[in-house]
Order: structure tokens, then sequence, then C-alpha cells
């Protein structure tokens, strides 16, 4: 808790020194997220997603039923 209240006792003059009129929690126009890319959503079995969430536990998803292989590119 003590170097919270330090580092918050010390924000308004570091924020004065970085971007002081930059904050995206005020100004959502500030925002810049990225965009989407569908293809990188990938795809999903609604008979396993339902079945998971039938059960609390996640014993009922089997292990490597998402293939990681499907999601990284090779550059």
């Amino acid at each position: 808790m003590k170097k919270l209240a330090k580092a918050c006792s010390k924000y308004e003059k570091w924020k004065a020194k970085h971007q002081p009129n930059f904050k995206p929690w005020m100004y959502a126009e500030q925002m810049n997220p990225k965009r989407l890319n569908p293809e990188d959503i990938g795809t999903f079995s609604a008979e396993e997603t339902l079945i998971a969430s039938a059960d609390s536990g996640e014993a009922t998803i089997r292990e490597n039923s998402v293939q990681i292989d499907d999601f990284v590119k090779e550059d």
C-alpha cells in the first residue's frame, strides 16, 4: 500500500511530462483500438460448447480440441 500511495502522490508531476492531454478514459475519441480480423478468431464446435456449458467444470473439454497451429501464422 505504501508503494501505491507514493506512486499516486507523484502522478500529477509525472502526467504533466507525459502526454498531459491524453486521457482516453475521459475522451473516447482518443482510443485507438486494433481492428478485429475475423480470420484470427478461428472456429469452434457448438456441440462441444453446449456440453461444456452444461457442466460447470472444464473436464468435458477435450485436450487439444482447439488446434493452436490454426492460429499461428508463419512469417
